[in-house]
């Protein structure tokens, strides 16, 4: 076989096949990085978000009652902490292959959302835990106060990597609006947060309730993407599929737990 040959086979055979340039092998570290974080969102996880029943009939039936719905709340998290904790694990791994200069990770589509995910679990966190009678239309002001500079870095990290995966992410097309939707939802609390001064009580819960909206539209157009990814056999990493289960298992959380503790308790 001549030089030339040569030379101009290697152009065809260097080429990776869509979707396999960037992809990262799942190790022992992830794992056990996967397994902290979600001990770490088992332990922390708040407690007392599935309210009691409404209406009971002796004291002792609703008293039964509450006990069964914290067991179901219990129960809900350790089966969707994973979730969560492949959520957190991922913020550590690209921070600390960006600190490397590594590439692989966030690259593909499913990526993005993934730490995305991350970063709204440790937002929600701040709120909720500098919120002790969980009413966040009155304490908002006492969450900029307690953790109003971790809060701005963390809503400047979202709208960032919200942006990078907007401008990584060419094709597929499906991709492109999943991702735009998510930049749209990290959008929002960013402005809430520039306009929370201007706003009564009533505006908050409004604008609070618009952001939640927008996230779970965003989180269902993904999900949606990479439901069609698995219809399509496309080849994607071990990561991108961890990233639509993710999305898919915290969407259909707290929804689904409330439906199960209405009908059965």
């Amino acid at each position: 076989m001549s030089a030339a040959t040569i030379s101009d086979a290697e152009p065809a055979t260097s080429q990776p096949p869509a979707g396999t340039a960037s992809r990262m092998r799942l190790s022992i570290a992830h794992l056990l990085l996967w397994m902290a974080g979600t001990a770490l969102v088992v332990a922390l996880f708040p407690k007392g978000w599935l309210a009691g029943p409404d209406e009971f009939g002796s004291r002792e039936i609703f008293l039964q009652r509450i006990a069964q719905r914290q067991t179901l709340e219990r129960l809900s998290v350790v089966a969707v902490a994973p979730c969560y904790g492949a959520a957190l694990a991922s913020l550590l791994v690209a921070g600390v292959r960006l600190l490397w200069r590594r590439p692989g990770f966030p690259s593909l589509p499913g990526h993005w959302p993934l730490v995305n995910l991350g970063l709204w679990v440790l937002i929600v966190g701040a709120i909720v835990g500098n919120v002790p009678d969980y009413s966040p239309t009155y304490n908002l002001h006492v969450v900029v106060q307690d953790a109003g500079v971790p809060l701005v870095i963390l809503l400047m990290l979202l709208l960032t990597v919200a942006v990078h995966g907007v401008v990584s992410v060419r094709q597929p097309l499906r991709w492109r609006i999943a991702l735009g939707c998510q930049l749209a939802a990290a959008v929002l609390p960013v402005i809430g947060m520039v306009l929370m001064s201007g706003l009564n009580p009533a505006q908050l819960a409004i604008t609070a309730r618009l952001i939640l909206l927008c996230w779970y539209i965003a989180a269902l157009v993904s999900v949606l993407a990479g439901l069609w990814d698995f219809i399509c056999r496309e080849r994607f990493d071990l990561f991108h599929w961890v990233g639509v289960v993710s999305l898919l298992g915290i969407l259909a959380h707290p929804p689904l737990t409330w439906l199960i503790a209405d009908i059965a308790f």
